[in-house]
């Protein structure tokens, strides 16, 4: 007994060399399997789509055995006449001048002229959009050409200077329009276009919304303001922030709602911030472009501390919306609305009587009813 089982190991070793020397040839066979595909696998991802077999590769294959067919083809040419574009600017009949839009190169164009004006006896300015990312990746440049009105004389054409106006705001605040890069609704194309359109004409220009208020104290007039400042190329004013959402009902809520704007709007927002946006007036004959807040490019000195001569109040959001603009009303000296501090201004509500006399006296009653 002790002999047969010393001998069963032994007998079990060779029992599974035999059992894989029999499949030896099937088992290289499955190995070489694995092996391969496991190569397809690692190799896969980087063979390129174009390898690929579609069902119209088969198609094709199938339809050289197929009998040939004769297809007639016809042609028909077409002659596309391309559509004449004016560049001339066409006047309507109540004056009001429709402009054109003129694009100068191809895909993103690279300038699209608006306007030109002439900026001295050897200058002149021209207005319009650019791709802004042509700026910002690139260094595009410019050549002006002046065509003179006699035919008999040669044309003129020098290097043009670029001016990005207001770059700083441009680049925080920046809409695509078309495919151009605008800002509020494009209004450095409109505001360069007044400042060059009316340059010779002013002596000050003022850029502010409808939407603000200009205000002077009483013993300040606008003339004497502008005096005041004549040393000055650009001087801006400060913001007085306003609520258009809280109301003073200290006239009673009957009366409240016929109330102006001004006169009910009375809050003024005193959130302490780093700063706010400003407007300004420029004379326009010492500035080369303008922007929304101020001009970047001009000559002379500009002045920041006109507070005690002039201040405009910023009634924001009140013409966005055709219905009562009040949504809280108090008759308290101090609120705290949406966790932001507000106090009662009467500073424009105290003129609003002599603006409505001065509005009778200019156009009569017929807006006396007008719904506020």
């Amino acid at each position: 007994m002790a002999k047969e089982r010393d001998h069963h190991p032994n007998k079990d070793k060779k029992l599974l060399v035999g059992v894989i020397w029999n499949f030896s040839t099937e088992l290289k066979l499955i190995f070489m399997a694995l092996l391969v595909i496991f190569t397809l696998a690692t190799l896969l991802p980087f063979i390129p789509s174009s390898f690929s077999l579609s069902a119209s590769d088969f198609r094709f294959c199938i339809s050289r055995f197929s009998p040939a067919v004769p297809v007639n083809i016809t042609s028909t040419a077409v002659n596309v006449t391309p559509e004449k574009t004016s560049t001339e600017p066409v006047v309507l009949d109540n004056g009001v001048i429709k402009r054109t839009f003129t694009g100068h190169g191809s895909a993103a164009y690279n300038f699209v002229t608006m306007s030109a004006y002439r900026g001295g006896v050897n200058s002149f300015a021209v207005i319009g959009l650019s791709s802004k990312p042509l700026h910002v990746y690139g260094h595009p440049s410019y050549r002006c050409e002046w065509v003179p009105l006699d035919p008999t004389k040669d044309p003129v054409s020098t290097t043009g200077f670029k001016i990005l106006t207001d770059w700083g705001y441009g680049r925080i605040y920046t809409t695509v329009v078309e495919r151009f890069d605008g800002y509020y609704h494009n209004q450095f194309m409109v505001v360069n276009d007044c400042l060059h359109r009316y340059r010779f004409k002013a002596k000050w220009m003022f850029f502010f919304d409808v939407d603000e208020f200009m205000y002077v104290p009483e013993k300040e007039t606008i003339k004497s303001v502008m005096e005041s400042l004549e040393e000055y190329s650009q001087f801006t004013i400060e913001q007085m922030p306003m609520s258009s959402r809280i109301c003073y009902s200290g006239d009673g809520p009957a009366r409240t709602y016929r109330k102006w704007g001004f006169e009910k709007m009375a809050y003024r927002d005193v959130k302490k911030v780093p700063r706010r946006d400003r407007k300004y007036a420029v004379q326009p004959q010492n500035v080369f472009a303008t922007g929304v807040h101020m001009s970047q490019n001009l000559q002379g000195k500009t002045y920041h501390k006109a507070e005690s001569k002039i201040r405009y109040f910023h009634y924001h959001g009140s013409i966005s919306q055709r219905r009562e603009p009040c949504r809280h009303l108090s008759n308290d000296s101090r609120v705290v609305f949406e966790n932001n501090p507000y106090v009662l201004d009467t500073t424009i509500r105290d003129v609003g009587l002599a603006v409505k006399m001065f509005e009778m006296r200019t156009i009569g009653d017929r807006l006396l009813r007008t719904r506020q």
